[in-house]
């Protein structure tokens, strides 16, 4: 029609007709954008009809989130027309993903009933709380019952049996998780998402100093995750969550207990936690402790393995529904003894101090949704007694941390943060084994993540920029020639993650990572008993840098869980103890060189039910590290496992048996002694009874039940004592 009146229209009144173009235009946009949005009610129940509070209900692809109030309902206004997705997520019950098609100003009720599962379990490491099937990373969750049933003396001990993680041990009270054939500054471990602070990255007889006992869930994820954690993380992360600073209103008195024993290495101990609040003001108090004596194996007591250890603290906070402001102090100490070191009777006497500061602001007006920071405080003491009680070395390590992250708003369907972060480090030690100078370590960072998110498929992209200094005072060891170092280094990831079906997901993560040397590798010089070496840095090593990608697939239902991951991690100029064939001191001498490394491997696990009260487990790993030039093996690489359990639950009743099978490992480094294969015999079993508002639930493990003699690959004692023979062990916990 316009084409018509431009022909018969006189030429000088052509500007007339430019402006009806345009008018008519602006009334076709106006028509557009006036079309009338919709209103969404989402009503969750439970099989029986039950409404769902607190279920989190998310509109696809526009990013909306509400949390369904006592009615069950979550309300969405506004909804341009269009088709959506909406997910639900409530822990205790299976996922749900819908799709829906929203016409122009008609309302819309959407009634979607939740199956009671066990599989839904959202990570809190990361800008966001993400459920686990929707990770753009391979990541798992140990929360609830499944914690009680797994609660160890240590972190390592309790994350033993999840898929690619595996524990390095030296004695029973200084165990630290190994993922995928990654140990020490490769894999961070975080408490509420901050550094802890210690040493236990630094030797094999340093511990962590976590009390499995005191979390509400522990969470790792597997793989490069330098991308919000810096260079510590290349290998993955572990993230023990207690929720100590409250982050949304309490409101009366809250509490939980454990309490735990076993025979094998006559373990006591007992945990617990007070929290109370107004709705604005919110308070919390803790403490825990246990020992162990020394632990049985079929061939006797391992001496000295003994441990004891304590904690306590509390916070304050000020919460609301917009936010909070909270801060908390924390103190551990504990003691272990280290078998076969120094005559067998040396004692590790690690004390940390610990104050956080957090603080959150969302739904803010403007470019910037929300801002959220962390600050923290350690002050880590670490003292190596000998047998006759005098000191031997004494370490001392100071960290003070800084992070800020700032959520900006949509942008169409983009989504993300970014942030800063700070770091010093003041670290000293003193002693027989003050291998390493005084230094301080200064690092900056800065990142950005962000995710495009549509009906099928999301987008993750994102880059880190990091620089790090060491600067070490030589001086004061009659090493005056040592240089300062300083690396600047930059990581980035893509990732993608499809929805094949509602219940079906496919995540492909690609990513770069970055990690400079440790002070240790920098700059050791010595004996080190802890590690059975002399050991010697070298001040000019590289940086790290690895190129990893993880495939992912996985599968949910109320009745199934499933998930296959594939990965390979190759990393450039990998820093590793390489063995001279010289012996000083008495120990063997080993040198931190550089080499182009390698990791292949696989992880999976089934849940599946059989019947209504009866569930097939399955689950394996397997990681091959080497050497890129020549394929030699490198230093302890954990050998393949796969387990098959039966699991039984009706009720508040759960019993469950399990036979776990590790393979021989005769791929070894240098003078590193094979390791025969096992398997063990488990079985555990729980009831849970509810008085009132309390949960009381009473556990009972059995763990290696033949009694059988086996030895930890990754254990650095293996050639001098296998492990922990037929243990019994009794767990009772109470949350109300």
């Amino acid at each position: 029609m316009h084409l018509l009146v431009e022909v018969v229209m006189h030429p000088f009144d052509r500007r007339f007709h430019v402006v009806g173009r345009i008018l008519v235009s602006l009334v076709f946009l106006f028509v557009a954008f006036a079309a009338p949005a919709a209103t969404i009610e989402v009503k969750v129940s439970d099989p029986d009809g039950k409404a769902l509070a607190g279920a989190a209900v998310s509109l696809v692809p526009s990013r909306q989130e509400v949390r369904t109030g006592d009615d069950g309902v979550a309300r969405f206004d506004n909804v341009p027309p269009g088709a959506y997705d909406v997910a639900v997520r409530l822990t205790g019950f299976a996922p749900s993903r819908t799709d829906i098609s929203v016409a122009e100003g008609t309302p819309l009720s959407v009634p979607i009933t939740l199956a009671i599962g066990r599989f839904s379990e959202s990570i809190t490491v990361g800008p966001n709380g993400r459920d686990t099937f929707e990770s753009y990373q391979p990541a798992s969750v140990l929360g609830g019952e499944d914690l009680q049933q797994r609660l160890g003396s240590t972190l390592g001990a309790t994350l033993a049996n999840e898929p690619g993680v595996n524990v390095r041990t030296f004695g029973s009270g200084n165990a630290r998780p190994v993922v995928r054939g990654l140990d020490n500054d490769r894999v961070l471990i975080l408490e509420n998402g901050a550094r802890t602070g210690d040493l236990s990255s630094q030797s094999a007889d340093h511990g962590v100093t976590l009390d499995p006992a005191t979390a509400t869930q522990i969470e790792v994820v597997r793989g490069p995750a330098t991308l919000l954690y810096g260079s510590s993380a290349i290998g993955g992360v572990v993230n023990l969550v207690s929720d100590e600073i409250a982050t949304k209103p309490v409101e009366g008195v809250h509490g939980a207990f454990t309490a735990q024993g076993a025979t094998a290495d006559e373990n006591g101990g007992g945990a617990g936690n007070l929290s109370g609040g107004n709705g604005s003001v919110a308070w919390r108090v803790n403490g825990s402790g246990q020992r162990t004596d020394d632990y049985d194996t079929p061939e006797g007591k391992v001496p000295n393995s003994q441990s004891n250890s304590k904690s306590g603290g509390g916070s304050l906070a000020y919460t609301s529904e917009n936010g909070f402001l909270g801060a908390s102090y924390q103190y551990v100490d504990t003691r272990y003894g280290v078998p076969f070191v120094e005559e067998g009777e040396t004692t590790l006497h690690p004390r940390r101090s610990r104050i956080d500061l957090r603080g959150e602001r969302r739904n803010l007006g403007g470019l910037i949704s929300g801002i959220k920071f962390q600050g923290g405080f350690r002050d880590y003491k670490h003292d190596e007694i000998e047998g006759s009680g005098e000191i031997a070395t004494s370490f001392k390590n100071q960290v003070t941390e800084g992070n800020l992250y700032l959520n900006h708003r949509p942008v169409g369907a983009l989504t993300g943060t970014f942030g800063v972060r700070g770091e010093y480090r003041d670290y000293s030690a003193a002693g027989e084994e003050a291998l390493a100078p005084p230094t301080t370590q200064n690092t900056y960072s800065g990142f950005v993540y962000e995710e495009l998110a549509y009906r099928h498929i999301s987008i993750q992209v994102g880059g880190r920029l990091d620089h790090t200094s060491f600067d070490p005072n030589g001086a004061t060891v009659e090493r005056p020639d040592i240089p300062k170092r300083d690396f600047t280094n930059v990581s980035g990831s893509l990732g993608a993650l499809g929805y094949l079906r509602d219940d079906l997901t496919l995540a492909l993560n690609l990513a770069r990572a970055a990690r400079n040397p440790s002070l240790e590798e920098l700059y050791n010089l010595g004996p080190h008993a802890g590690n059975f070496a002399f050991e010697i840095g070298d001040p000019t090593l590289p940086t790290e840098i690895a190129y990893g990608a993880d495939l992912s697939l996985r599968y949910r239902t109320a009745r199934f869980s499933g998930e296959a991951t594939g990965f390979i991690n190759s990393i450039d100029q990998y820093i590793f103890p390489l063995q001279t064939g010289e012996v000083e001191e008495g120990l063997p001498v080993v040198t931190f060189v550089s080499a182009d490394s390698k990791f292949t491997g696989f992880e999976g696990h089934i849940d599946a039910g059989l019947t209504k009260d009866l569930w097939l487990v399955l689950g394996g790993d397997a990681v091959r590290g080497e050497l890129r030039d020549g394929n030699d093996a490198l230093p302890r690489i954990p050998p393949h496992r796969l387990w098959v359990g039966l699991r039984f639950e009706r009720g508040p009743f759960h019993l469950e048996g399990e036979v776990k099978n590790a393979g021989k490992q005769s791929r070894v480094y240098g003078a590193e002694t094979p390791t025969d294969g096992y398997t063990l015999v488990n079985f555990h079993g729980s009831y849970q009874l509810t008085t009132g508002s309390a949960v009381h639930t009473v556990t009972v493990r059995l763990d290696n039940i033949g009694d059988e003699l086996y030895r930890n690959h990754l254990s650095y004692i293996k050639d001098l004592a296998p492990e922990m023979g037929r243990s019994l062990k009794l767990v009772y916990g109470v949350r109300f």
